[in-house]
């Protein structure tokens, strides 16, 4: 354990930088193997619904409604793949400073045991985000109204 919390001295943004590099470069392959497991699917996918949305120019009802429904499947599986490959990739930086060898396969099972309060953070972020640019536009509106 010292020699883990050994590793962590305070550095200027070039020292993290270079450490960043450093880390990455040294585990190039399990990187873009954590990468490449969420990252080629939603492409696949992806490109799928482009080559759906491009084969009919010109689209009708079903169509435009299907088409809409891929959309937003596409968008909430990206949601939840890049939450997937985060937490991934931030459980096998953790493990490489502990000195445990990078890990595809455990580094997502980590992950996916954490989905559910990966996405409820996500969310509570979201939340709050949406409610301080309702306050920073909302106040501004308030005053004007109450003015007048």
């Amino acid at each position: 354990m010292a020699s883990a919390i050994s590793n962590f001295k305070e550095r200027d943004l070039g020292g993290i930088v270079d450490e960043l590099f450093r880390v990455y470069l040294r585990n190039f392959l399990p990187f873009l193997g954590i990468i490449a497991v969420a990252g080629i699917p939603l492409a696949m996918i992806g490109t799928a619904v482009g080559w759906y949305a491009l084969s009919y120019p010109l689209l009708n009802g079903a169509e435009l409604t299907i088409l809409l429904f891929l959309i937003v499947a596409l968008v909430v599986a990206s949601i939840l793949a890049h939450l997937l490959m985060s937490a991934a990739v931030t459980y096998a930086v953790a493990g490489y400073y502990q000195g445990n060898r990078l890990a595809i396969r455990q580094a997502y099972q980590f992950a996916w045991h954490r989905l559910g309060s990966l996405v409820a953070a996500t969310l509570l972020v979201g939340l709050a985000v949406l409610a301080m640019s309702i306050t920073i536009i909302g106040i501004p509106a308030a005053i004007c109204f109450g003015v007048t």
